[in-house]
């Protein structure tokens, strides 16, 4: 059961190196949020998400659906964080 518990330890240390990340990546996307609104830059860039996830999918070897659907989840609470600056200024209905 150690060698069980020794790999929990090693999964619960990943998980934490990953929601540090997560959080250090929503800093980023809020303040790239506030030079598009600064900008008038529209938040969503379909384009620019194809060629992050294309990019990630050559890079490694995880499955492409898997990089896919992780990566649109990110996306999408990045692009929530965008859009709630404008709605700090100009109210969201």
């Amino acid at each position: 059961m150690t060698n069980l518990n020794d790999q929990r330890i090693r999964i619960n240390n990943i998980d934490s190196q990953i929601l540090k990340l997560l959080e250090d990546r929503m800093k980023i996307s809020k303040e790239i949020g506030e030079i598009k609104l600064k900008n008038d830059l529209p938040v969503y860039n379909s384009e620019r998400e194809k060629e992050i996830i294309s990019m990630l999918q050559e890079k490694t070897k995880c499955s492409d659906n898997m990089v896919k659907e992780i990566w649109e989840i990110i996306f999408k609470h990045s692009r929530d964080i965008q859009i709630s600056l404008k709605c700090d200024i100009v109210p969201c209905h």
